[in-house]
């Protein structure tokens, strides 16, 4: 049976996306790295609650515009799926950098 999920809280990733280039890329991304910060998962199973943003591990690089739209400010032509999608492979690729550079270690990998 599986436990609670790890809430982890970590000033390090969240820092980390600070510069990177956006890994969501919705239509009109700036594609820079000026306003990219941590876009968290909205999903409950990922630790998001009312009032509370899920936990960091499942946050992303994404530019001031992407964050908009993934989080409902801003109006798009994308349902919440495709949202949902583009999330998933933003995660996907900051997850890889974030290993990459150390962030996040793997125990008994090389």
């Amino acid at each position: 049976m599986l436990g609670k999920y790890p809430y982890v809280r970590s000033r390090k990733l969240l820092d980390s996306s600070r510069g990177q280039i956006c890994t969501l890329n919705f239509h009109g991304c700036d594609y820079g790295t000026e306003t990219t910060v941590a876009c968290h998962a909205g999903f409950d199973f990922c630790g998001k609650g009312a009032g509370v943003k899920a936990s960091d591990l499942y946050s992303v690089d994404g530019c001031h515009n992407c964050h908009a739209i993934l989080d409902g400010r801003k109006n798009s032509e994308y349902t919440q799926e495709h949202k949902d999608w583009f999330f998933w492979r933003a995660l996907v690729k900051t997850m890889n950098r974030r290993v990459e550079e150390g962030l996040i270690k793997v125990e008994g990998t090389k």
